[in-house]
C-alpha cells in the first residue's frame, strides 16, 4: 500500500479569557496574574466523545518556573459563569522567570502525566487505548518558554492550541443492493491493532500489546431506522473509535461484522452473515481521522469490498490511499 505521510496543522483561535491571582493582595495589577486562554482543537468526531473549540470545557495544566517546576501542577482550568477562564487557587507571576506549561483534555484520561521543566513537556506513562479504556478524544499542547518580565512588564495569558494525540478510525459502509433492501449492520469487532504506549512530549513511543479478538474495540451497529440502503439520497452507516497512532507490519489488523438483508422484493430469503475483512492500512498518524469505506456487493451477493480508503485531516483535506483490492471479506454466498 502506497502511503502518504502529512504534517496534523493546528490552528489557534483566542477567546476572551479571564485572569486570577493565587495572593489575596490589594491593589496588585492584573497584569501580575497569571491567566490562560483557549484554544482551538479542530474539527468534531461522530461517536468519539470529542474535544473541540466550541465544547472544550476545561483542560488540566502543568508547569511552572525552574526552581518552581510544580507551581502548576494538576490545575483544572475552566469557564466561570462570565465565559473568562480560571482556576483556584490563584496564582501571580514572579519577576524575571522562565515559566514553561503543558496541558491536556479532557481530565478523564486514564492516566496521571509527570511535568518535565527541561523539556517543558509531559509524560504520560502507558496509555492504554482499548475496547474500554480511554475511547475519548485526547488534546495536546505545550506553551514553550514565556518569560515573565518584572511587574511593569506587558503579561499575556497563556495561549494553548491543542493537537489531536489519538488516530480516529471511521467506517463508512454503503450498500450495492437493490433501492428496496435495507441491509443491517450488527456491532463492529475491531482488532489487531497494538494498544499500549507512551506519549513523551508530545510524541508517542512504540506501541505494543495487540488487540485480541476476545477484546475487541466493539462498535455499535444499525438500529432500526437507520439501516443502511442504496436510494436516491443513499444511508450509510457511520461510526468510529480512537487507536493510539502507529506503525504495520503487514496486514495484520480486522475488522468482524455482521450484515443482514431481509426478506424484500429483491431478497426471496432473509440472508445473514459474518464477515471478518483485513483492513488496509500500514500507518495511522496522531491527528488523522482514516475513513474506511465498505461498500456491500449487491450485484453478485459475493464480496464485501473495500473503496479506495480517505485519510482526513482532522481539519477536513482530503487524502487518496492507494488500497490492495485483494484485502476484501467474504459476505454473502449466492
Amino acid at each position: 500500500m502506497k502511503h502518504f505521510i502529512l504534517t496534523a496543522a493546528a490552528a489557534a483561535a483566542l477567546i476572551a479569557l479571564g485572569s486570577c491571582s493565587k495572593i489575596e493582595t490589594v491593589g496588585v495589577s492584573d497584569a501580575n496574574y497569571i491567566g490562560f486562554e483557549g484554544a482551538f482543537v479542530g474539527n468534531p468526531t461522530k461517536a468519539v466523545e470529542e474535544v473541540n473549540d466550541v465544547n472544550i470545557d476545561h483542560f488540566i495544566v502543568y508547569g511552572g518556573y525552574e526552581s518552581a517546576s510544580d507551581l502548576f501542577d494538576d490545575v483544572r482550568v475552566e469557564p466561570n459563569a462570565n465565559s473568562e477562564w480560571t482556576y483556584s487557587p490563584l496564582v501571580s507571576w514572579e519577576n524575571n522567570q522562565t515559566y514553561k506549561f503543558a496541558a491536556y483534555s479532557p481530565s478523564t484520561l486514564k492516566t496521571t502525566p509527570t511535568f518535565d521543566y527541561t523539556a517543558g513537556g509531559l509524560t504520560f506513562e502507558n496509555i492504554k487505548v482499548d475496547n474500554s479504556n480511554n475511547q475519548v478524544d485526547f488534546v495536546y499542547d505545550e506553551s514553550g518558554e514565556i518569560a515573565s518580565g518584572d511587574e511593569g512588564s506587558q503579561r499575556s495569558k497563556v495561549a494553548f492550541a491543542f493537537d489531536h494525540m489519538f488516530s480516529m478510525i471511521q467506517f463508512t459502509i454503503k450498500s450495492g443492493f437493490p433501492s428496496d433492501v435495507k441491509l443491517s449492520i450488527s456491532e463492529i469487532k475491531f482488532y489487531g491493532m497494538n494498544s499500549v504506549s507512551t506519549l513523551e512530549n508530545g510524541q508517542w513511543q512504540t506501541a505494543t500489546v495487540p488487540i485480541g479478538e476476545d477484546n475487541a474495540i466493539t462498535l455499535t451497529g444499525t438500529t432500526e431506522g437507520q439501516e443502511v440502503q442504496a436510494t436516491e439520497t443513499p444511508v450509510h452507516y457511520v461510526n468510529n473509535c480512537v487507536v493510539l497512532p502507529q506503525t504495520f507490519l503487514g496486514n495484520q489488523v480486522y475488522a468482524k461484522f455482521t450484515v443482514t438483508a431481509p426478506v424484500s422484493e429483491s431478497i426471496v430469503t432473509e440472508v445473514s452473515k459474518d464477515i471478518t475483512a483485513v483492513i488496509p492500512a500500514d500507518i495511522w498518524e496522531k491527528g488523522f481521522r482514516y475513513n474506511y469505506i465498505v461498500t456491500i456487493d449487491g450485484q453478485t451477493l459475493d464480496f464485501i469490498t473495500f473503496d479506495t480508503p480517505v485519510v482526513n485531516k482532522w481539519t477536513g483535506e482530503d487524502i487518496n490511499m492507494k488500497n490492495d483490492e485483494n484485502n476484501a471479506g467474504q459476505i454473502i454466498g449466492a
